[in-house]
């Protein structure tokens, strides 16, 4: 076992410096207030508490309570730089260290029964051997349960098989999609994949607004577009008119005004920036935790920043990690993730440049992660003698094991499943 150097009140004066800096660290790893020692320990708890309660914790608002506490160090040492990486090793480390002492504080009390020259009545290495058994299963009680322990769980989980309100997760209205694809459940995670003009944010926005017409809370990350854009794209699509018909002299202003009202007074948030992984899950647990989003989409997948993963790593390895938290977030929160994510060039060597999932942009991980994904495909894109249509190929399906093809029209700017099942 390795063991190195440790400063125990600058490593807690680092956690609680990266926490007012960024109260969306919290969200990154499992922090216990019982990590943190004497002042720190009464800082800590008060700084975990607000943030858990969605207040938004800084060091002016903390302020009063630091200098009640006598600890100006931690207000001089706020204004450096903190990552997530190191945060999370940070953790870790004040982790390590409070099961160094627990056990200490165990066998302090063996040497003091030798001191007063106490012998007890079971077997010493048995007796430490428990207490530390007992230890470690506080520590992993969060990573197993007994099933008897979740039984109204899993009556709730059987009872929306039979509710058909709940059947189908979140509710798309789109007939063909809720009954191949199974609706959007939570604790899934689902691509949308295809080439460039091939319809994905197109998608991702029905599958949005569907959404936003059942009542759900929608939070919506995209990379490519600011806020205003994809509003103004959505409000478009509401009233029932095309991106080209809105350049159109005789496009109803009014019904487009009237649906940017409507979807103002919806629960949906969109994002600013491209955000790193870590930024991502910490912003879809910080909101599910405060009951403020019930899907994600992510738009897309290859535009998601990797600056917090070290320089050594290949970008397939980065893609591999995100890939991983992503999922591991999607069943830790209950909720559904929608990424959209690009094909790669090799498709276009294809004859009928229909994708395949080996054609996802670094693929492998991405492919295994998922468990719906779907290829998308216009036909009309290359050959204009053909119909105007959208060819949704559910090439994987972990959540109802169906899958095939579905065709949607594209006509008046929403998707409508096709009346026919079109080939091309």
């Amino acid at each position: 076992m390795k063991y190195f150097e440790f400063d125990y009140s600058t490593m807690q004066e680092y956690v609680i410096n990266s926490l007012l800096v960024n109260n969306e660290f919290l969200y990154l790893v499992d922090l216990k207030k019982e990590y943190f020692t004497g002042k720190y320990h009464k800082l800590a708890s008060v700084i975990i508490e607000k943030i858990k309660s969605g207040e938004t914790v800084s060091l002016s608002s903390m302020a009063p309570v630091i200098i009640k506490l006598k600890l100006e160090n931690v207000i001089d040492n706020v204004n450096g730089a903190f990552s997530e990486n190191e945060y999370i090793s940070a953790v870790e480390s004040l982790r390590a260290f409070y099961q160094l002492k627990s056990v200490k504080n165990l066998l302090e009390k063996y040497i003091a029964h030798i001191d007063r020259q106490l012998v007890p009545e079971m077997d010493i290495v048995s007796d430490l051997i428990l207490k530390l058994e007992n230890m470690q299963e506080q520590e992993t009680k969060q990573l197993v349960v007994d099933i008897k322990e979740i039984e109204d769980e899993i009556e709730t989980a059987l009872q929306e098989l039979v509710d058909n309100e709940t059947k189908i997760g979140v509710q798309t209205g789109l007939e063909n999609f809720d009954r191949v694809v199974g609706g959007l459940k939570n604790g899934f995670i689902y691509g949308i994949a295809g080439r460039t003009h091939m319809g994905k944010t197109e998608f991702g926005l029905e599958l949005a607004l569907r959404a936003l017409e059942q009542g759900k809370k929608v939070l919506y990350f995209n990379f490519e577009q600011q806020g205003k854009d994809i509003a103004k794209l959505l409000s478009i699509k509401k009233a029932g008119f095309s991106y080209t018909e809105f350049d159109s002299a005789n496009l109803d202003v009014f019904k487009v005004f009237d649906a940017k009202d409507w979807l103002v007074n919806q629960n949906f948030i969109l994002t600013k920036k491209v955000c790193t992984d870590f930024e991502i899950i910490s912003t879809i647990k910080k909101l599910k935790i405060q009951n403020k989003i019930d899907i994600v989409f992510i738009d897309y997948l290859g535009l998601i920043s990797l600056s917090n993963y070290p320089s050594y790593m290949t970008r397939h390895e980065k893609m591999a990690e995100v890939s991983k938290n992503l999922k591991k977030a999607a069943i830790e929160m209950n909720i559904p993730i929608v990424v959209m994510i690009q094909i790669n060039r090799e498709v276009e060597k294809l004859k009928d440049k229909r994708p395949l999932m080996s054609h996802l942009r670094d693929s492998g991980q991405i492919e295994q992660d998922l468990d719906c994904i779907m290829l998308l495909y216009r036909p009309n894109y290359y050959d204009k003698s053909l119909p105007d249509f959208l060819e949704v190929n559910v090439a994987k399906n972990r959540v109802t094991h169906r899958t095939g093809k579905i065709f949607f029209t594209l006509e008046h700017g929403r998707l409508e499943p096709a009346n026919v099942a079109i080939e091309a």
